[in-house]
């Protein structure tokens, strides 16, 4: 009899198993017909995961990445000098991801900044679309290899990370990319996900800040990049002061969340 069903956290929704069929259905088609519904616990990153067919108790841990990120090495200390407006490194092929490379070429952003897109696979998302791909630190096996690492040199030199999440749907699903710049001192702004304001709002439960102080979260992500790329990079140094605090407390808040504690209230030892 099961009382308890615990899922590997990395069996998230949406994740394809193979070409035809996902995690989500696959687990349904096991759970559903076997075990009682109220006698089953499902625990997901995705924040926005209310029913499920197979499971009458869902519980959410959005923190198995940033777990993981806090074993890699992180930046140092908090540089104020630094050459680059934005970082955006892409692995995985993305409808949105392209559109966004695209975006960086017409505005001759790719040349000035660091922007990349290895394609190391294509993620289910198969697409036509002509693409180039971009290349900074590691090349498509190296990526495949090792995602979890950061290129150190280029987030100190880099004022602001274009995080373009794993999901481009409606998910609030927190993967590496999220915690990235939040523990290396940058500012962020989602782009390529179904709706960033969600994002945006999980956070702030969380604890984490914004940066008002350049950016209208109103308006399209895009739209405030560009915004942010026409500001001379001096004046950028300078108002950077003003958010010191607020990128040292994103950090703070990341490494000391009390994960032990977090999992304990679940119910679960291992995730």
């Amino acid at each position: 009899r099961i009382t308890y069903y615990r899922l590997k956290l990395y069996l998230k929704c949406g994740y394809t198993l193979n070409r035809s069929t996902t995690a989500m259905i696959t687990l349904n088609k096991i759970l559903i017909s076997k075990y009682d519904k109220d006698k089953i616990t499902f625990i997901t990153a995705n924040l926005d995961l209310k029913e499920l067919p197979f499971c009458n108790n869902i519980k959410y841990y959005p923190f198995k990445f940033l777990e993981i990120q806090r074993q890699n090495t992180t930046v140092d200390k908090l540089y104020y000098f630094r050459e680059k407006h934005f970082c955006s490194l892409n692995g995985a092929i993305k409808h949105k991801r392209i559109g966004f490379t695209k975006f960086c070429e017409h505005h001759n952003l790719i040349e000035k900044n660091y922007v990349s897109l290895v394609g190391s696979y294509d993620h289910g998302h198969k697409t036509n679309e002509d693409y180039k791909n971009y290349y900074l630190d590691k090349t498509a096996d190296q990526l495949l290899a090792d995602d979890k690492s950061i290129p150190i040199e280029i987030y100190k030199d880099s004022f602001l990370n274009i995080v373009n999440e794993t999901h481009e749907d409606e998910h609030v699903f927190f993967t590496e990319k999220t915690w990235k710049p939040i523990l290396n001192y940058q500012m962020f702004l989602y782009h390529g996900v179904g709706n960033r304001f969600k994002y945006y709002e999980q956070l702030q439960k969380l604890g984490f800040v914004l940066f008002e102080e350049f950016f209208n979260y109103n308006n399209d992500t895009l739209y405030e990049l560009k915004k942010f790329c026409d500001t001379d990079i001096d004046t950028v140094r300078e108002k950077f002061k003003s958010v010191t605090d607020k990128l040292a407390w994103n950090r703070n808040t990341a490494m000391n969340l009390d994960l032990d504690k977090i999992k304990k209230e679940l119910n679960v030892e291992n995730l």
